[in-house]
């Protein structure tokens, strides 16, 4: 059989997203959810404008202070797309609008709706952990699914931000949310 290179990506995210759950440490969960970072990042595509040219870095902006440090620490020296990748906290009162990927963790959850408000229709990558992912504003949000960790797609999200999320990503999702589809 011959393999793809984007066969060994999707195999690789199936992997961690085992590993990940099956941690006792919630350390550990954040260490995968950082490899995923990355590779949504691999995944999705920005308008040519948005991140410049290499080796202009990829800005992961993290809301929340729970685990940011671990985040922090795993993304460190990261790559994606040619580019390096920076972590930067958000702090309040900060702007969101100057990064390309913006990470809200479940202890800043609420304030996912009022931070994409801010946004608008700036192209950024929105990735979050609520509770509800069938209502999520955010373009991707981990889910737990038993012993595995997952994500959701919401492609209206994506669209209104101007990023095409790469059909092996869809692929690999639990769930992909877009009014596209429900039209026939």
């Amino acid at each position: 059989m011959k393999w793809r290179r984007g066969s060994h990506i999707g195999l690789g995210l199936v992997a961690l997203a085992t590993l990940g759950a099956n941690s006792a440490d919630p350390a550990g969960e954040y260490r995968v959810k950082s490899a995923f970072l990355v590779n949504f990042i691999k995944f999705v595509e920005w308008p040519s404008a948005a991140l410049g040219e290499p080796p202009r870095p990829i800005i992961v902006r993290v809301v929340g202070r729970s685990y940011a440090d671990v985040i922090e620490a795993a993304l460190k020296d990261k790559a994606a797309k040619e580019r390096p990748i920076l972590v930067r906290r958000q702090d309040d009162g900060q702007p969101t609008d100057d990064c390309h990927v913006l990470f809200v963790m479940a202890d800043a959850s609420q304030q996912l709706r009022p931070v994409l408000r801010e946004l608008g229709r700036k192209p950024v990558l929105t990735v979050s952990e609520i509770d509800e992912p069938d209502t999520s504003p955010a373009v991707l949000n981990f889910v737990p699914a038993g012993t595995r960790l997952a994500f959701t797609v919401n492609l209206d999200s994506a669209d209104s931000a101007g990023l095409q999320v790469s059909s092996k990503l869809l692929a690999l999702a639990q769930s992909v949310r877009s009014s596209r589809l429900q039209r026939k």
